[in-house]
């Protein structure tokens, strides 16, 4: 209840609910006015009791406030009554069948009153016409904004429940509407659609719009704030607390309340309010800024893909259509995944991308068959296909996030691997060769990229160690690579029976090797011993204790 007029009568009433003696003879009525005002108080304390406390939460109360006080105008009515002559018999108003007192049950065409009555009736409705005119006439136009100074008022309202209905954005937008250029100006507000009539310029939500425009407010020139979203905390806590941190340009204040805050929209987007999982800024020339990302690894064991969402802002329209390219590395740069494409899976090119927006670019890597579980990092770059120009991150190098652990998942079926020379060699029964790839010409001082695929044949209870060399017919070495496998991140202690294993390396051609053919030998050996894993036959004999590759040829 808002409106202290009703409040006079309601007083009133509760002397006749205490009643004098000659009252107390209408017990159950008065039974059935302590259960109307049980249910009034009772039903105030729970909404009391509640985080959220809107106005409207109380309407179902306002039939019985009603009741009340019409109970009240009669009891405050009566000396009023009794200064004129008695009413006739049948009056309602009657000291024995009165409405009022005998349960309201007499109908209204017996009521006759002297012409001193009618007086009495005419000054009670000017009374009750005056003094609901003195509360809500000072607040014309905005008759929502009185609150009760018997129980604080508009100066306590704010801290007890929400306040506000669009009362003052009127005010708002005519203090824009004098700005030079109104109608080309943008502002961003929760309550956009209240502020659109009044405004010369175009309005739009607070909100995110999607993955595609995660921050609307960023792209205009002005944010407005309204006291029940502020109160509301929309649409998030840490947006709220920082442009409530900065200096309003205009503040619209009716009756002692801030309704509304003006701000010219900021540059800067603080780390509290990147939605990211992980913030982590890059500039990209003047075009592009990466706030963050996020990642998710939970699709990896069921179809392979990684997930990676990268948080863009434009710091300008731009003319290049970039595309940007993802490589799933380790802890030395081998490459065990990629994708690439244009912003949003090729459907938001960076050409129609505003000043200001803030998108979130999700997407997924396609992790390599038989890549081991494990930390890894992801490359990003960016790319200009019209100029084939490479965009450098701020600092130079790469940009590299992460780390990302991958969970171990099932191996594949030996067809779904992409061996491009297959082999079958089995060393001690403990791993077995499946095959291998290369690239990259055999050329003094540059090297040659291997990618082998093992088959542990058992659990093994030692960590071997992976040698590669580059040997003449003489058995020369001209290239040497020896390391456990996956650079030392995945040893064969932790193979599983089965696990197929995708191991890498890239193997240096010594500067002073001479024209000629070559070959590629390639083993497992016990570090602490230097004792090779035999190369079995299919009857179980040794062959050799080392696996020959093809034969290549190295060039000047």
């Amino acid at each position: 209840m808002t409106n202290p007029s009703a409040a006079f009568p309601s007083i009133r009433f509760i002397d006749l609910l205490l009643g004098r003696g000659e009252e107390r003879e209408a017990r159950s009525r008065k039974l059935s006015l302590l259960s109307l005002w049980a249910y009034l108080f009772s039903f105030v304390l729970f909404m009391t009791l509640g985080d959220k406390k809107f106005d409207r939460y109380i309407l179902p109360i306002y039939p019985i406030v009603e009741i009340l006080a019409a109970l009240g105008l009669c009891q405050l009515f009566e000396p009023l009554r009794r200064l004129g002559s008695s009413f006739q018999a049948g009056s309602v108003f009657a000291r024995r069948e009165s409405s009022c007192d005998q349960g309201y049950s007499q109908p209204f065409d017996k009521l006759r009153t002297s012409p001193s009555q009618g007086w009495a009736w005419v000054f009670g409705l000017v009374v009750a016409a005056v003094l609901q005119a003195g509360f809500t006439l000072p607040h014309y136009p905005y008759y929502l904004t009185y609150y009760n100074p018997l129980v604080g008022g508009g100066q306590l309202a704010p801290h007890v429940y929400t306040v506000g209905w669009g009362e003052g954005l009127d005010q708002a937008a005519r203090y824009l509407n004098q700005k030079p250029g109104a109608a080309q100006l943008e502002v961003s507000s929760w309550y956009h659609r209240e502020l659109i009539p009044f405004f010369l310029g175009s309005a739009d939500r607070l909100d995110p719009k999607g993955d595609t425009d995660l921050m609307p407010w960023h792209t205009a020139d002005y944010v407005v704030f309204y006291l029940n979203q502020v109160q509301r905390e929309n649409p998030d806590q840490a947006l709220v607390n920082y442009i409530r941190s900065l200096e309003p340009e205009h503040v619209v204040r009716v009756k002692g309340i801030d309704y509304a805050w003006l701000y010219r929209t900021p540059e800067y987007i603080p780390d509290d309010v990147v939605p990211a999982q992980h913030v982590q800024r890059a500039w990209f020339g003047d075009d592009l800024a990466l706030l963050g990302y996020d990642v998710d690894a939970s699709q990896v064991p069921l179809n392979g893909k990684l997930g990676v969402s990268l948080y863009w802002e434009s710091l300008r329209e731009m003319e290049a259509d970039y595309r940007i390219f993802l490589d799933l590395v380790n802890g030395v740069y081998h490459v065990w995944g990629k994708q690439e494409g244009r912003p949003y899976w090729d459907g938001y090119p960076t050409n129609q991308w505003p000043r200001g927006l803030v998108m979130k670019d999700v997407r997924g890597i396609e992790v390599w068959p038989g890549t081991p579980p494990g930390f890894y990092q992801v490359a990003v770059s960016v790319y200009d296909p019209a100029s084939g120009r490479w965009l450098p991150p701020d600092g130079g190098g790469d940009l590299i996030i992460g780390p990302v652990e991958l969970p171990r998942r099932e191996s594949p079926p030996v067809e779904a691997l992409d061996i491009e020379h297959p082999l079958s060699a089995n060393l001690d029964d403990k791993v077995r060769l499946l095959g291998y790839n290369m690239t990259g010409a055999v050329l003094p001082g540059k090297e040659v990229h291997l990618t082998l695929f093992w088959q542990a044949l058992k659990a093994m209870d030692k960590d071997y160690t992976v040698f590669i060399h580059l040997v003449d017919p003489p058995d020369h070495i001209w290239g040497q690579k020896d390391n456990p496998p996956v650079d030392g991140f995945y040893p064969t202690t932790t193979w599983e029976e089965g696990e197929i294993v995708r191991d890498q390396y890239d193997l240096g051609v010594s500067s002073d090797t001479p024209p000629g053919q070559y070959q590629i030998e390639v083993g497992m050996y016990l570090a602490e011993t230097g004792e090779r894993l035999s190369v079995l036959a299919e009857d179980g004999s040794v062959r050799a204790d080392k696996i020959m590759l093809t034969r290549i040829e190295c060039e000047r």
